[in-house]
């Protein structure tokens, strides 16, 4: 049990059965001082306000990065981004709750999660279908006019590795607009 909840049971049996805190205290299995225990650390709301503000401005950025801010403004020490790591952690479990019981209201509710439409299951898969269709004749459309550059390169000797050097420093995009790797040629040379 953790010492919130045997503080809890100890206040629980001298309240209804009139013990005293001693005997409640063995019964629980705590001890006395844990009992009378009262946090002495000054509550970190306004700490946690400028760190929602920030995180509200800033979405992308993880508690480091908003360490960092934090620290600009002098508010931030080793401690605080102890503090703000327990708390990204926090909002997070809190967020995954939210999102879980309003989806399990709007499930009570009779709302359809999903794919909300069964009978159009078909139309979906044929509309998957298309576009897969789609993103295949771009990449080969895409591949048949780097393919002759890549011969070029190839004609050199060149390794798979060296060619997708070479196509990154000519600035040369893959099909989906990143940079060239080994892979990415064979695929392409396949």
């Amino acid at each position: 049990m953790t010492p919130a909840v045997k503080r809890e049971a100890v206040a629980h049996l001298k309240a209804l059965f009139g013990l005293s805190e001693r005997r409640a205290c063995r019964i629980a299995g705590a001890d006395r001082k844990m009992v009378r225990y009262q946090a002495q650390r000054a509550p970190d709301t306004v700490l946690r306000g400028r760190l929602r503000e920030l995180a509200n401005e800033r979405r992308r950025f993880g508690y480091r990065r908003l360490f960092v801010l934090l620290r600009r403004d002098g508010e931030a020490n080793r401690f605080v981004l102890h503090i703000m790591a327990a708390v990204a952690e926090q909002e997070g479990r809190a967020i995954s709750e939210r999102t879980k019981a309003a989806l399990a209201a709007a499930k009570a509710r009779g709302v359809k999660l999903g794919w909300s439409i069964p009978e159009r299951a078909s139309e979906q898969r044929q509309a998957a279908r298309k576009g897969a269709a789609v993103n295949r004749a771009r990449a080969l459309a895409h591949a048949e006019n780097v393919l002759p550059v890549i011969e070029q390169i190839r004609a050199g000797a060149a390794s798979l590795r060296q060619i997708a050097a070479e196509l990154n420093t000519r600035g040369i995009k893959t099909a989906r607009g990143g940079k060239w790797h080994a892979t990415t040629v064979r695929n392409v040379l396949a």
